[in-house]
């Protein structure tokens, strides 16, 4: 377990703090803030909250965890000082349910009307069904050729489920290898992707051996939150004859497309074939995880009923396999003890400008996000959050160290007018912006992306790189460039403001979401 700190946090940061046990670390950082320094720097601000949530004794801030209970009414706290009010409610910090739960195998069924259902085992097997709803209903598509993230980047299949051909007759296709192809496939949307493939018996019982049933997630299906709702979806194979009285009657002969993985990729929606399949869980065990929401009312009477939405995750991964020397917990740094400090420090200077942007601002601390967007989904999917009311979602995550020099990468930039003030405010906050990257599919990767399948233009600011120590006990307080990162939250703020003060509401630009696609 490592303890050595950057000396430079001296007497006037939280040593006191983060020292104690983490149900007190976040009434003594207010006590020190308070009592030794009267007009704290941005740096000092930075250092002494990416010090608090990062420490220790917050045990990496797993979901759900008392660390991450105690990082809550850390970041609760700091809203208050900041002057935010609450949200829809009279306390900052609000809880979600979650749940463990078991796959009931007996009940797992792949059904294409009018033929009967098919069951686990012979002829089905189920890879995951990554908490996705217990039954779902949709139209078959088939999807044959090559699948790439590039090639699939731009599909929607929202309602679909998809039917993915692939020989499996020399035993070469494996668990590791259907993720690979069902990666790209996840990010459009389906309902659940069934493969249908002609290995061998030991391999199809290989793949229901392996199966993981047990399964953690938002304690309620995912039918009754607010559509749509990110799931990775149910991966399911299933032999040729189980599908080839579908398509056999349209024509097609499954064997000939087992082997067509090298030709251009194809989409054939089988118009009026419905397929249902059924992944039952019982319930093991439920537990919460929290939310954490500041409110900053807007100046103008006219636009203060919009919100922009600034959001950081503030869980980490617990604790884990150790480092070489012996450092087990995995105290996120940078990942996400950087985002949540910037997100408190642009909380307190638009606070203190004298005049709040014209739209009202909602800070946003969510958890589960190392786990797949659990708090930020259901924050934007509950039926009491007014989605309609949100304008932009600016996303701060893993900003603590550069991967170019005195640049910023803004992701989602390019693809709706958030990119316009994004330039604005770098040249206000003098930082570069680094080239967006793409395909699509790589937008695919933190908080944002539960509001932009929503509709709300969304940016994702981050450093532009994984660093050495991503997800590794090795980020802590000293992989931090605290210089940058104090630029780099002058770059936030004004971009909030260029957001918070435009006339007009951002709106995308990109062509897939002006059609009414959701390319992710």
């Amino acid at each position: 377990m490592r303890t050595t700190r950057h000396a430079v946090i001296g007497s006037l940061l939280l040593v006191t703090a983060v020292g104690a046990a983490p149900d007190r670390a976040a009434a003594q950082a207010r006590s020190t803030a308070a009592t030794d320094i009267e007009t704290p720097s941005l740096e000092h601000q930075l250092r002494r909250a990416i010090a608090v949530l990062a420490h220790d004794s917050l045990r990496g801030r797993a979901t759900p965890s008392p660390g991450l209970e105690s990082a809550a009414r850390f970041v609760g706290a700091e809203f208050a000082g900041a002057g935010l009010r609450p949200f829809a409610g009279d306390t900052y910090v609000r809880h979600y349910p979650l749940a463990d739960t078991e796959i009931i195998p007996e009940s797992v069924t792949v059904e294409l009307p009018p033929h009967l259902p098919v069951r686990l085992g012979g002829t089905l097997a189920v890879l995951d069904d990554h908490g996705a709803p217990r039954q779902s209903k949709g139209d078959l598509v088939l999807v044959t050729g090559q699948i790439t993230a590039a090639t699939v980047a731009h599909l929607d299949f929202s309602g679909a489920i998809l039917l993915v051909p692939r020989s499996g007759a020399q035993g070469g296709l494996d668990r590791s290898q259907i993720y690979q192809w069902a990666g790209p496939l996840m990010e459009s949307n389906p309902l659940a992707i069934i493969y249908v493939s002609d290995l061998p018996d030991s391999a199809l019982h290989a793949l229901n051996a392996g199966l993981p049933r047990k399964r953690r997630w938002i304690g309620m299906d995912p039918l009754e939150l607010r559509q749509p709702t990110r799931v990775s979806h149910g991966i399911f194979v299933v032999r040729p004859e189980v599908v080839a009285p579908v398509l056999s009657g349209r024509g097609i002969d499954v064997r000939q497309l087992l082997a067509e993985t090298a030709s251009p990729l194809r989409v054939q929606r089988l118009v009026g074939q419905e397929v249902e399949v059924h992944v039952p869980r019982r319930q093991l065990a439920g537990m919460t995880a929290p939310l954490v929401v500041g409110f900053l009312r807007g100046s103008d009477p006219r636009l203060r009923d919009e919100l922009v939405v600034v959001s950081a995750h503030l869980d980490h991964l617990g604790t884990g396999q150790p480092a070489t020397n012996g450092d087990s917990i995995y105290n996120g740094a940078d990942d996400n003890a950087s985002g949540v400090a910037v997100m408190l420090a642009v909380a307190r200077e638009l606070r203190a400008a004298g005049k709040a942007p014209r739209r009202s601002v909602l800070f946003v601390a969510t958890s589960g996000e190392e786990h797949g967007f659990w708090g930020s989904d259901y924050f934007v999917g509950s039926a009491d959050t007014p989605v309609e009311r949100m304008v932009a979602n600016i996303n701060v995550d893993g900003v603590g160290r550069p991967a170019w020099v005195d640049s910023v990468a803004v992701l989602g930039g390019a693809w709706s007018t958030l990119g316009d003030a994004a330039r604005l405010a770098a040249r206000e906050a003098n930082v570069g912006i680094a080239p967006s990257f793409g395909p699509h599919a790589r937008y695919a990767q933190s908080d944002h992306y539960s509001f932009a399948r929503r509709g709300i233009p969304s940016v994702h600011v981050y450093s532009g790189k994984l660093h050495s120590y991503y997800h590794s006990p090795d980020d802590q307080l000293d992989v931090i460039d605290f210089p940058w990162l104090t630029r780099l939250t002058r770059y936030v703020s004004a971009l909030v403001a260029h957001v918070g003060n435009e006339s007009v509401r951002p709106a995308w630009t990109d062509s897939y979401r002006t059609t009414g696609k959701t390319p992710w």
